[in-house]
């Protein structure tokens, strides 16, 4: 199995975003892309099997899902993460973030307060923002060691002078590879309950927590407590399927699920795509053992970045994911503008990594690492930029 994961795939001329758009985002073609969140293993063969047989069958006209695929879906969160969720509170979406649009749409107000946990996914502030709801930040801090902690003090004040009606949370935490842990999750939520805000839990790297950490869904915690979860989640991260736009989001409240369903059906989009509910299902009936083999590799990747990034790059740290594929580089020792930081990846490094500013003010001086790929290709990505990184300093080799 491991050899799925040693063998270096290249994507350019697929159509992939992440490779084939070099040129569009990044100005050039001559980098190694490692920005984009999907990673670069060919997905699990029991995929392309119920793939090909349904190929075969020849037609693929309208979807409707049938029972077994939720009944995948419920029995994955119970075995995996010990999460009871019925099928009644499931609905499909094109990607998680059509879902946090839908929401806001359907259960906020224009200018209403929507709170962020920044550094975060772009995305989030993007729609709020393009939405006309009012983006409210509540920056992350660095404790000992370079680990994130949640500000909850600032989050309290925020909650008692803004009045948000929203949070927009993210478990795994993506780009700083936080798992948080029970306790953590039991004092948003008392917060939460507290002020009576609703959250949307971005959870679609659920199932890649790395080592002995443990991904629990924040709705198990938060709910028994009172507090509104909309989860998003998706099967596209963990078995690299992305392409295929098939998402879920799992909403307990009838009467808000079926609210959510509204807002969903006056666009169109409850119709999910044929492909992406046959892997789904196969994801979660049939390929745990792939998810786990790739949870080692990726494990083992995540040291090999720290062992590089903080022993031989100069002016940069590597933090240690909990979970995700992706290193959050701290370069603020470099001395660079965050233009000047981006110019450096791509003009003196040659790697496409995502920009830090992007995921909020607190990810100034920082780059999003990308470390889904063979190890291969990431000695490759590695080594270009120590090399960059030494050269800057006038250090030889």
């Amino acid at each position: 199995m491991r050899k799925i994961f040693e063998e270096q795939k290249f994507r350019k001329d697929t159509m992939s975003r992440k490779w084939d758009g070099l040129k569009q985002y990044f100005g050039t073609d001559d980098a190694l892309p490692f920005w984009v969140a999907d990673m670069d293993f060919e997905a699990s063969n029991e995929i392309h099997k119920a793939f090909t047989e349904r190929i075969e069958h020849g037609i693929y006209g309208y979807v409707t899902p049938e029972e077994k695929c939720y009944q995948s879906i419920e029995k994955w969160f119970l075995r995996r993460h010990q999460w009871q969720v019925s099928q009644e509170s499931i609905i499909f979406s094109p990607g998680v973030l059509a879902g946090i649009s839908m929401t806001l749409e359907a259960f906020s107000e224009v200018n209403s307060g929507v709170v962020i946990q920044s550094p975060v996914y772009p995305s989030f502030a993007e729609i709020i923002q393009k939405m006309g709801r009012r983006l409210i930040e509540n920056q992350l801090y660095e404790a000992d060691g370079g680990i994130y902690r949640m500000n909850l003090e600032e989050l309290e004040d925020i909650f008692k002078k803004e009045s948000p009606e929203w949070l927009i949370f993210c478990n795994p935490h993506n780009p700083v590879g936080r798992v948080w842990s029970k306790e953590e999750l039991v004092d948003l939520a008392k917060l939460c309950a507290k002020y009576h805000v609703k959250v949307m839990s971005d959870e679609i790297h659920g199932d890649l927590a790395l080592g002995a950490n443990r991904y629990i869904p924040f709705a198990s915690i938060a709910e028994p407590l009172g507090v509104t979860v909309f989860t998003g989640f998706a099967a596209s991260k963990a078995f690299n399927v992305a392409g295929l736009t098939t998402s879920f989001w799992i909403v307990q409240d009838t009467d808000m699920k079926n609210k959510l369903w509204g807002a969903f059906e006056k666009y169109k989009i409850t119709e999910p795509n044929l492909f992406g509910i046959i892997a789904l299902q196969t994801c979660y009936d049939k390929c745990e053992f792939w998810l786990d083999e790739l949870k080692e590799y990726l494990f083992s990747n995540a040291y090999y970045v720290n062992e590089m990034i903080n022993y031989h790059a100069p002016g940069m740290k590597a933090n240690f994911p909990e979970g995700t594929f992706l290193s959050w580089l701290d370069c603020r020792e470099m001395g660079l503008s965050q233009e000047e930081l981006k110019r450096f990846f791509i003009d003196e490094a040659k790697i496409a990594l995502s920009d830090g500013r992007s995921f909020g003010r607190a990810g100034e001086g920082f780059m999003r690492l990308n470390f889904g790929c063979s190890r291969v290709q990431l000695r490759e990505g590695l080594e270009r930029i120590v090399a960059a990184a030494r050269s800057k300093r006038g250090w030889k080799l």
